[in-house]
């Protein structure tokens, strides 16, 4: 019985921990967008558009690797060449469909749409990227909610299990 308590509120607080982080990962990207709705807009150009891998050691020893997509662009500002880079979010396997999609949004030689910092015009983002953090705060809320269902199952049959033992 104690296992089994343990197994499920590490199940739980799997759960609710991921789709917290989603949530927060979410909101922090929607908040650092607000900020671009003012700044101006150019046209650019892809330079590359790739998934890189980077590789890393856990605590536990344990090697990884991590995929993301990279996107670098080129664009001018009064007549003035900048180069910038948009990196997509990182997931764990490569074979993610949804990692090659993004990159595959930015074709090399293809034009894109800059939004560019006037006070700063080195400082830059490509104006797509808001399309990416309501999709990730849903899978966190969806995380989120499943480990409260979790909870009251495992609520319920803790009960059931006192009362007629």
């Amino acid at each position: 019985m104690e296992v089994t308590f343990f197994l499920g509120l590490l199940v739980i607080l799997a759960f609710a921990g991921c789709g917290g982080f989603l949530i927060y990962s979410g909101l922090s990207v929607q908040k650092r967008l607000k900020r671009y709705p003012n700044w101006p807009s150019v046209g650019g150009k892809v330079i590359s558009s790739e998934v890189v891998e980077s590789s890393g050691t856990g605590k536990d020893g344990v090697t990884f690797s991590t995929y993301k997509p990279v996107t670098r662009f080129q664009y001018f500002v009064d007549g003035q060449e900048f180069n910038a880079i948009h990196i997509g979010p990182t997931v764990p396997q490569a074979e993610d469909p949804g990692i090659q999609r993004i990159a595959d949004q930015f074709p090399v030689g293809g034009t894109v749409s800059v939004q560019y910092n006037p006070n700063h015009p080195a400082e830059a983002v490509l104006s797509s990227g808001a399309i990416v953090s309501r999709p990730v705060i849903v899978v966190g809320i969806v995380l989120v909610l499943v480990s409260l269902v979790i909870s009251c199952v495992g609520m319920i049959a803790f009960l059931i299990y006192f009362f007629t033992h």
